[in-house]
Formats: structure tokens, sequence, C-alpha cells
């Protein structure tokens, strides 16, 4: 028989035994026997108050099995003695009252439902079914006992009285049978916790004086993912969760076919997710509002399952579990879908330059080109719906196949050839040792000629290899080491970053990598010279245009010219600098720089260069800054492309002595 069937039968035989009381009490007080008149005729009818511990110690059976009688001094005793007991129950009934009704109901129908599904409430059951049992025995006694003569006699006046008293032993009897449950409940539960059924509501702490709500705890035997939240309060069940919500991801993959069957295979590690678990959260706290609202409707018996997919239902051990769903995001996709497209783009190949010869006679000499390609590349916005298709239901294994599309160059070989020009060009005088002056001329040969593209950076150190080789055709000059200036090989090569750095600001080139000296160089500007120190400290420009640039590095004599040749930008047709000295303290002081660009001899634009700090130690002093006034702007950029004689177009240079 399950729990639900034995709950039934108990109440159904309480029931029946309280109305076969009502039934017996109000017929004999309708029907009144002989022995009840007389006893009415001789003195005042007093109310019967039973104490029930008392009246069911003190009564005894004979061999017929109906109990002896009692003498009057007996009878009033005991009837002072229930007076007593009414007036104390009276007392505790009014505390009982105050009681909240919604907990009354509740641990009644827990403490019914406990008993009925433990194995100490199959015991006490039995003991409700002899209770019954007696009190049932106990009416048919007392029925068949009333007199019908109209003259009753000493003998039936006291059968009278026994009467009354069995009516209220039945009374007390189905009170003692309840109270029996309540407290048998009690012990069950404190020496089985488990017996309280696990689709009841945890109990909950009282209500405080004020008067205000309990607070919400979830019903015993809910679960989120398997992790048990019954008996927790809102904040604790959801930060139980919270902190275990990247282990909901379940185990998948992802094959994005492509070509003759091959794939690129994604796990659920290569995802990242969002979760719905505060829509769980709200789902599972209305289920158990539910099953409380059910208890104390007693309608738990018609309560149905939540419903939804994410549920499950454990019937045996009445455990309902609600399941929380990974979403794949967006960015996510994203992701996968770039990474598909870096492994399997075969991008188009721009008409491009292949070797460039500053020293060619002709620029048809100078160059040598190669034709564009089409390339074939990943369709990128199909790839991506057809990921969210797959993942619309949450995060699951299936296959995706590629689509491609052709890619067309951007340029064709006309517009790559006759957008090359002059865009940026410098010069500075060395007045440095011999050996540096041929350390520059080592650097720039290496630089001569070389090809940057879109996108690229330009390197002095990968240029030129390891400055501090003499293998690598470097002399000992002077460097600065340890705020002095020592000997050591490849000296001077300083001046040759400089030299670069500015041309590439007039390009238009963008700065990745610079460093200042540690103090000022007089053949540039102060916050323009640009130090370098091999496997430390290096040069880098990136190529921000869609065409390829072409560096020219060489000197005549002492003196060092770069041009850099490329794309030209609408935008601008000049470039200028600016530098200015921005602090001075007692050790060092500061420059500023930024770059400005002109279109017709107007400010356009301008921007920020690398700022600089400089020593003032060992006879250093502040120097002159860059006032940005003069023109540098290229007036005919295409008139030659090979410049065999070369003039100081550019005033931002300087000749003194010896330098870094």
């Amino acid at each position: 028989m399950s729990n639900d069937n034995k709950n039934k039968d108990i109440n159904a035989q309480i029931d029946e035994i309280i109305n076969e009381v009502r039934r017996s009490s109000q017929g004999d007080q309708n029907k009144p026997t002989a022995a009840d008149t007389n006893s009415q005729a001789e003195s005042k009818p007093e109310e019967e108050f039973i104490d029930i511990s008392g009246a069911v110690g003190s009564m005894s059976q004979d061999s017929s099995g109906s109990a002896s009688p009692k003498s009057e001094k007996e009878l009033k005793k005991e009837q002072k003695q229930a007076e007593k007991k009414a007036q104390k129950e009276k007392k505790l009934a009014n505390k009982q009252e105050t009681r909240q009704p919604a907990q009354k109901e509740a641990s009644v129908q827990n403490g019914v439902e406990a008993v009925a599904s433990s194995t100490n409430g199959e015991k006490i059951t039995d003991e409700v079914d002899k209770i019954i049992s007696q009190i049932r025995d106990e009416f048919q006694q007392n029925g068949s006992s009333v007199g019908a003569t109209s003259e009753p006699t000493a003998k039936q006046t006291a059968a009278g009285k026994k009467s009354g008293m069995k009516r209220g032993l039945l009374v007390a009897g189905v009170v003692g049978a309840v109270a029996l449950l309540g407290g048998s409940f009690a012990a069950a539960l404190a020496l089985n916790p488990q017996a309280v059924p696990t689709a009841a509501p945890i109990p909950q702490v009282a209500a405080v004086s004020n008067g205000e709500p309990t607070e919400f705890v979830f019903a015993k035997g809910i679960s989120i993912e398997g992790i048990d939240i019954g008996g927790k309060n809102q904040k604790e069940a959801k930060a139980l969760i919270k902190v275990k919500e990247s282990d909901f991801k379940d185990e998948f993959s992802v094959n994005v076919n492509y070509g003759d069957g091959e794939k690129l295979t994604f796990t659920q590690d290569d995802f990242s997710y969002t979760y719905n678990t505060d829509e769980v959260f709200e789902q599972a706290m209305q289920y158990s509002r539910d099953v409380t609202s059910a208890i104390l409707d007693g309608t738990i018996d018609e309560l149905a399952a939540p419903q939804g997919s994410n549920v499950t239902v454990d019937n045996e051990n009445g455990i309902v579990d609600f399941s929380v769903s990974c979403i794949v995001g967006d960015s996510a996709i994203e992701k996968v879908v770039n990474r598909s497209a870096g492994e399997l783009d075969k991008e188009a190949v721009e008409p491009h330059a292949t070797e460039y010869n500053p020293d060619a006679d002709s620029f048809e000499k100078m160059f040598t080109w190669a034709e564009g390609e089409n390339g074939t590349v990943v369709d990128r916005d199909a790839l991506t719906a057809d990921l969210k298709e797959l993942f619309k239901d949450g995060a699951v294994s299936g296959d995706v196949t590629v689509q491609t599309v052709t890619q067309k160059p951007k340029h064709t070989m006309d517009e790559v050839k006759n957008n090359v020009q002059l865009i940026g060009r410098f010069s500075t005088v060395s007045t440095n040792t011999a050996n540096a002056t041929s350390n520059m001329a080592t650097a720039f040969a290496a630089i001569d000629g070389l090809i940057v593209d879109p996108g690229d950076n330009f390197s002095f150190n990968e240029c030129t290899g390891d400055s501090n080789l003499t293998e690598n055709g470097y002399l000992p000059a002077s460097v600065i080491e340890n705020e002095q200036y020592v000997s050591g090989i490849g000296g001077g090569i300083c001046q040759a970053s400089t030299t670069i750095y500015n041309a590439g600001i007039m390009a238009g080139m963008e700065i990745v990598e610079r460093y200042n000296h540690f103090y000022t160089s007089i053949y540039v500007y102060g916050g323009l010279d640009a130090t370098i120190d091999y496997g430390n400290l290096d040069l880098k420009m990136k190529n921000t245009t869609d065409y390829q640039i072409f560096f020219h590095t060489w000197m005549e004599g002492v003196t060092l010219y770069c041009e850099i040749y490329g794309w030209q930008s609408p935008e601008w047709d000049e470039v200028r600098t600016e530098t200015e000295c921005s602090w001075v303290g007692d050790e060092s002081f500061g420059f500023e720089a930024e770059r400005v660009y002109y279109k017709d001899g107007k400010e356009v634009k301008r921007e920020e260069l690398p700022s600089s700090v400089y020593s003032l130690k060992n006879g250093h002093y502040v120097v002159a800054g860059d006032p940005g006034d003069e023109s540098t702007k290229i007036e005919n950029p295409k008139a030659n492309l090979k410049l065999n004689t070369k003039s100081n177009d550019n005033k931002n240079q300087s000749s003194s002595s010896s330098s870094q």
C-alpha cells in the first residue's frame, strides 16, 4: 500500500469514529433514559469535565469486559479533577490559537504524511487501529446498556451515569488518537529525519514578532543540475548554482567540413557561453511555491510535475531536477568563424613588386612586378548563420560545411605602379669618427632596397642584423654605457636609425617602437632622435596603407639620406614636426613632440609622437626644439624617382661635433 493510501485510511477511520460518537451523543441527548429523568428530578445537572489520563488510568475490566461501578465520592473527585484539567487545557488552547494557521495546517499535514511514510509510522498506525477498535467496542457496549423501562432501578441509575462517563471516554479516546499521531510524528522525525516526505517544504523559521512573513526556502527534493537546493533560501541557492555554472556545459564537437573530405574540429573548450541560470532558478522557485500551496490546500496528491524539456522527475527518490542550458554567444561563434577562415582562406594576391633596385637607371628597371591573383575565402556570413542554426537550442554536436567565395585583388597593376611616389625624406650630417660613419654606411647598405608590405612593420634591427658583431661589418666606435662614452662595436649607427625615424614620420608611418638617447643628439632637434641597442632597443614603424612601401637609404660623403616611396594620402601633402622642452629638473629634462599634417599650406590634423627624457649630467644641457616653421613639402614627388644628385632639401638637419 502506498503512503498516500495509508494516509487516507487513517483519516477515514478517525472521521468515521468521530461521526459515530457525535451521532451517539446526539441520540442519547434527544432520548433520555428513565435514570436520567430521575436524576434530573433529584438534583440540578452539572457539566461533565473528563481528565483523559485519569479516566483511562482508573478504568478496570471485569471478567465480562464491563467496568466496575464507582461510588458517588469517587465520581465527585473525578469531576473536580476534570474541571481543573479543562481549565488548563483551555489556557493551553488559547496560547496555541496565536500560532499562524498556515503553520498549524502544514505541521499536521506533514506529521500525518511523515508517520504514514516511515517504518515507525506503520507501527503507530497499528496502535491507532487498536485504540479505535477499543473505542468502537465501548460505544457498542454503551449502546446496548440503555434501559427500556420507565421505572429505573438503582442499578439502572448507576448504569446511566456510567453511560455518560463512557461517552466522555469515547470523545477522549478519539482526541487521544489524534494526539498520539502528532506526538509520534515528532518522535519519528527526531529518530528518523528522512521520514519527512521529499515533496514537503522544509520547515521554515517561525515568523518574527513584528508579523513579517517568513523567508522563502526551496522545498526538499528540488535540485538544479543535480545540485541539491532544498532548504536553502534564494541567496544561498543562487550563489551555489552560480559558482558551479561553468561546469554545466556538456561535451560536444563541431566539424567544419571543407574541400575533399577535410575538416576542422572544434570542441566545447573552443567556445564561450552564457547560461539561462536565472530563468531556471525562477522555474524551480515557482514549483517550490506550488508544492507548498498544494500541501496547505490538501491537494498535494493532485499536483502535477513541472513542465519543460529541462525537467527530470525521479519518482523513486522524490527528486525534481532542473537542467541549465548553455547558450553559445555570437562572440564565441565569431571567434570560431575567424579561426576557420584563418586556416582556410587563400587571400587574393595584389599586384606587387617582388624586387626593388634603387640603383637602376630607370623606373621600369627599378622594380620587378608580379600580377595579382584571385583568392578563395570562407563565406563568413554563411558559416556564422549555419553555426547559429546548429546552436539555436543549445550547445550540441554537429557538422557544418564551409561555403567559399572568390576574392579578387583590390587594385590593378596600373593602379599599383601609378601610386609609387616619394612620400617622405630626411637627411643628417655625420661629424663623428671615421669608424662611426662607416657603421652608418654599413647599416644603410643593409636597409637600401627594402620593401615593406601593407600591414607589415619596418624593423631596424631585423634589417641590419646584430650590430655588435664585427663579422657583420661593424667597427668599434663611441657608445654610451653607464652614463659614460666608451668604445663599443657598432657605435654611430644611432644616427642612421634617427635619419630613418624622421623620414618615416614624414611618410606618415605609424610609430610602433622608438627610444630616445640618454643624452641629446646634436644632429637632430630634441625629441626626434632614435637610439638602437641590438637585442634590447629597436626602431619599428608600420605600413598602414594598402600599398607597398620602398626604402632607399645611402650616404654621400658624411651625409645620410633616406627616401621612402609609396602611396600618398590625398588628405595631406606635407608633414612637419614640432618639439619643445616641456620641463626641466635638477638632473634631467623632458621633450614633447608632435606630427603636424598640412594640405595646401593649412594644418589639417596633428598627433602626438613619443616623448623623451634626457640627462643633464656630465655637462649636457637643454637643447633647442623644432619650431616646425619651415615647409617640408615635396614639390614634385614623381619628377625623378632616382635622385643622383642629392641636395639638402630638408632643413631639419645640423652639423656639429662627434656624437653617438
